[in-house]
């Protein structure tokens, strides 16, 4: 476990993980400042340090050779085991023929929950990767589902908006060195970053710098369509059109998103008649059987249901028209 400012829920995770593992490795951040450490030295077996370098696998990697053994279980500070103890216990009297144990956790911040699947259980020679987002690299061949085991991951809000502020500036940092060194997707993935955190402008800025460069029809068509994402959240309606128009000169692969967003534009702003113009080609443009597959509701659903809506508001507008002509012509 590696540990920075957990001391309200580091207990609760320490004596959780007690009853299933053979010892406690706790590293705690130099950065840390509350009473992580001093509840680290009371419950865990070992407790070490490292100095922050930017890099979360550097730090992750550096707590698991600490350990004596030959199978790691990691949590976070801020995590528990919520259900599986037992079945924990029971994987521990089996000689496995997997190398990775992949587990589910349960994600609760504010109202939300998720669930999703992470690798937590695996044999010592595999590590980390990247600096921000770390991920263990296995082979996939080797890793197993455990049922019945769920690990609970509740952050306080204070310190999810730290986490998520320096994950920011670490991503941020990481993308303008790749950029410098020649990595061309960077610069994507930079835009991409911006407008998670709703940074239009900055978006903006790095989509037309791409563009300038990318040569396929593919990412030309991917690029513009966020391009016009950014136009319309940051009010720039006209750009946002013109970036879906030019959506149209490389749809290499017949995909009709761009008429969707076209379509909700339009509606929007009360355009209604070329709503219905563009819905109505989104529905016509052929769409390959995987994109259909994948995204059933875009692909299909939603210009279907943004086109009733507008043919409605046609028909409305249509017939208020009539009757006020009706009314406001004078008896001759």
């Amino acid at each position: 476990m590696i540990v920075k400012n957990e001391g309200e829920t580091l207990r609760r995770a320490l004596e959780s993980a007690r009853p299933f593992v053979d010892e406690i490795v706790v590293s705690i951040d130099s950065l840390s400042k509350d009473d992580s450490r001093q509840i680290a030295l009371e419950l865990a077996d070992t407790v070490t340090g490292h100095k922050w370098g930017n890099d979360f696998s550097k730090a992750r990697n550096g707590c698991i050779a600490q350990a004596k053994h030959d199978w790691i279980f990691t949590l976070d500070g801020h995590e528990y085991i919520e259900e599986g103890i037992e079945k924990l216990k029971w994987l521990k009297t089996q000689e496995l023929e997997h190398d990775v144990c992949i587990m589910e956790v349960h994600h609760k911040v504010k109202l939300r929950e998720t669930l999703n699947e992470q690798p937590r259980l695996f044999r010592k020679k595999y590590k980390y990767y990247n600096a921000c987002h770390n991920v263990l690299v296995f082979d996939h061949d080797k890793a197993v589902k455990v049922s019945d085991v769920m690990i609970g991951h509740k952050r306080d809000e204070s310190l999810m908006e730290n986490r998520n502020v320096q994950r920011k500036e670490m991503n941020v940092q990481d993308l303008v060195a790749r950029i410098a060194e020649g990595d061309r997707r960077a610069m994507t993935q930079l835009a991409s970053e911006y407008m998670a955190y709703k940074e239009w402008s900055k978006a903006i800025k790095a989509y037309k710098i791409y563009l300038k460069e990318a040569m396929m029809d593919k990412e030309r068509y991917q690029v513009y369509v966020k391009l016009a994402m950014c136009y319309y959240w940051n009010k720039r309606i006209d750009l946002a059109e013109q970036a879906l128009w030019e959506c149209s000169l490389c749809n290499e692969d017949n995909r009709n998103a761009h008429f969707v967003f076209l379509g909700a534009l339009y509606n929007k702003i009360g355009n209604y008649h070329r709503a219905k113009e563009v819905l109505t080609k989104a529905l016509e443009t052929f769409r390959p059987a995987q994109f259909y597959f994948l995204y059933p509701k875009f692909y299909y659903d939603t210009p279907f249901s943004l086109l009733k809506i507008v043919e409605k508001k046609i028909n409305d507008y249509n017939k208020f028209k009539s009757h006020y002509q009706t009314e406001a012509q004078p008896d001759r």
